[in-house]
């Protein structure tokens, strides 16, 4: 495959090419979001770009967590932006801690986007522009475009945070503890970041994509994050159950590719086929022995989803 950085010289490659390549072509900035918060971005320049591609993360991660896949995409001669949510990277926190994830209002991540695209990107951006999202980052891309329907061209979305197995009870459990006053604290189970990195395996398989993840993420404050507060799953329970609304589904338009993990553990599945059968213009994937973090699994899974990438977005 064209450029590929292959897990059995992960790390060396990642260090001797691709990150040199994006020092090269990357500049930094911020901008003023919703309720006067700085939210933090990054551009990759293309020389000769065909299309502007807009990197949207998941929870406790930053845009820097995508560097191989915009490699990739720089590579297919795209333009790249990757923003960092409020709460999240270079964007700071808004929890108790330095770690905590929190958000005043669910809205407010999908209004900061707006205003990157409308006012940073749309300026400069030659081509089509599409999105690119993870769990809580494909989610709020669905908000997005549910608000703002022709505000890009296309999305893709991986193991979007639709919704949870077993949210019943989690959700009762949730109004339970906010009401008694406890809606700030920590998720039970969860707490601040953790230099043992996330040795679980829930999320992603053990590899080498995701040892140099945790190696990146122990190696600069930036990029640690705890857990979110028990207000925060609140939230995003509710912001899930609007978006998934058939009227709000029905808004949709653009093309979207949505792929689903086979071995998903925290969204239940049934929602994406739900997404996928109720909005006009959608492709759903299921693939294969992959966990939830689609992105960052082995070769196989990689090579081919970024095939199904490459062929929908036209690169």
């Amino acid at each position: 495959m064209f450029d590929f950085v292959y897990e059995s010289d992960y790390k060396r490659t990642m260090m001797n090419t691709v990150i040199p390549c994006l020092e090269s072509r990357r500049t930094s900035g911020s901008f003023m979001g919703v309720k006067n918060h700085i939210v933090g971005y990054r551009k990759y320049s293309h020389d000769n770009p065909i299309c502007g591609v807009i990197i949207v993360h998941g929870l406790r991660e930053s845009g820097r967590h995508y560097d191989e896949i915009v490699y990739y995409l720089l590579r297919k001669g795209c333009t790249v932006y990757t923003i960092d949510l409020r709460g999240h990277g270079e964007s700071g926190r808004l929890g108790k801690d330095d770690f905590q994830i929190d958000v005043d209002d669910f809205d407010d991540y999908s209004e900061d986007l707006a205003i990157l695209i409308n006012t940073v990107i749309g300026k400069e951006c030659i081509g089509k522009k599409y999105l690119l999202g993870h769990s809580l980052g494909a989610a709020v891309i669905v908000d997005l475009i549910e608000k703002n329907p022709s505000i890009i061209d296309a999305a893709v979305l991986f193991s979007p945070m639709f919704r949870l197995i077993n949210e019943m009870p989690i959700t009762k459990l949730l109004s339970f503890l906010c009401a008694a006053g406890f809606g700030g604290s920590y998720l039970p189970g969860k707490g601040k970041f953790s230099r043992t990195g996330r040795p679980d395996g829930k999320i992603v398989k053990h590899g080498a994509r995701s040892d140099y993840v945790n190696a990146n993420e122990k190696a600069s404050s930036v990029l640690q994050h705890g857990g979110p507060s028990i207000q925060w799953l609140g939230k995003a329970i509710l912001k899930t159950h609007s978006i998934m609304d058939k009227e709000s589904l029905s808004r949709i338009t653009i093309p979207i590719l949505l792929f689903s993990a086979e071995c998903e553990i925290f969204i239940d599945r049934a929602a994406h086929d739900l997404f996928a059968r109720t909005t006009n213009n959608s492709m759903l994937i299921n693939v294969k022995k992959a966990k939830h973090g689609i992105l960052w699994d082995n070769d196989h899974v990689h090579t081919s989803v970024l095939n199904e990438l490459y062929i929908f977005l036209g690169l």
